[in-house]
C-alpha cells in the first residue's frame, strides 16, 4: 500500500544533511527535470521585486524573506517526512512511531511538494518556501511536473492500493 500526502506550509529548519542530488529523490531519471524547475524558482527569486517574493512565499515582513533567498542545491537537507511540520505531519507524530512502523512510512509514503514534484518520505530536501497556489513567473510548475513525472508516477502505483 502507498500513502500519498500533501506538504504543508510550515517547514522545520535544522537541516543537517548533504546536499540534494540525483540520489536524494525517487525516480532518480528525473532528477534533470527537478533541478530544472529549481533553476526557474532561483532565478525568479533573484530577479523578482518585493511584492512577488512576499507573494511566492507568502510572507510580508522583507527580513524574513532574505532567509529564503540562498541556494538551494548547496543547502543542508533533511528527511521530507520531517521537513514539513503541519498540522497532518503533527498528528502523524512521526518520531514517536516505533522503528517498523516509520521504515514503512519512510518507503511507501508519497508527498507532493510544491517545489521538487513527488517525493518519498525517505528523500532530502532543503528548507525552502513556496507558498500553495504561487506562480513562478510564467513557469507552470504544476503542468511541468505533470507533463515530465506522471508516466513514472502511475508505472510506480500501478498495482497498488491507495491511501490518500
Amino acid at each position: 500500500m502507498k500513502i500519498l500526502f500533501s506538504p504543508s506550509e510550515s517547514k522545520n529548519e535544522n537541516c543537517v544533511k548533504n546536499p540534494i542530488n540525483e540520489n536524494s529523490f525517487i525516480f532518480k531519471e528525473l532528477f534533470p527535470y527537478r533541478m530544472e524547475a529549481l533553476k526557474h524558482y532561483e532565478e525568479f527569486i533573484k530577479n523578482a521585486s518585493l511584492q512577488n517574493l512576499q507573494e511566492l512565499f507568502g510572507i510580508k515582513n522583507e527580513n524574513e524573506i532574505d532567509k529564503f533567498k540562498h541556494d538551494l542545491k548547496q543547502a543542508p537537507t533533511q528527511e521530507a517526512i520531517l521537513l514539513y511540520t503541519g498540522v497532518s505531519y503533527e498528528y502523524l507524530n512521526f518520531k514517536i512511531l516505533d522503528k517498523k512502523s516509520q521504515a514503512y512510512i519512510l518507503e511507501n509514503t508519497l508527498i507532493f511538494s510544491n517545489l521538487f514534484g513527488v517525493v518519498r518520505a525517505n528523500d532530502t530536501l532543503p528548507f525552502y518556501k513556496f507558498k500553495q497556489g504561487a506562480k513562478i513567473g510564467n513557469f507552470a510548475i504544476e503542468k511541468f511536473y505533470k507533463e515530465h513525472f506522471s508516466k513514472a508516477l502511475d508505472e510506480y502505483l500501478k498495482n497498488e492500493e491507495i491511501l490518500d
